[in-house]
């Protein structure tokens, strides 16, 4: 008797599959980031500013508190990687915060 796959089921087979070494089902893709940049006090705060957000408002996009950001503008310390990943996404995209604050 031959049963139908669900998607799910089909998926799980071809993991096993692959994590077996047999990779004809897998469509991989590399990705090559830019560094993630490194930013000032003075910079943060121009980027916030130019954005037209508060730093309670970064503070909550980068998943920190908004002493940390005024810290930061302050330049008592500094953004962690993915800190500063999320600000450099948010400046080159502006539209991210809308997505995040819908």
């Amino acid at each position: 008797m031959t049963e139908k796959l669900t998607s799910l089921q089909l998926s799980a087979e071809q993991i096993t599959a692959a994590l077996q070494g047999d990779d004809s089902h897998v469509t991989t893709h590399v990705v090559s980031l830019k560094p993630v940049p490194d930013y000032d006090a003075d910079a943060i705060k121009a980027i916030r500013e130019k954005l037209g957000i508060t730093q309670r408002v970064l503070a909550f996009y980068v998943a920190v508190s908004p002493r940390t950001v005024k810290s930061w503008e302050a330049g008592k310390s500094h953004p962690s990687k993915t800190a500063r990943r999320l600000i450099q996404s948010v400046q080159s995209q502006p539209n991210i915060l809308k997505l995040v604050f819908q």
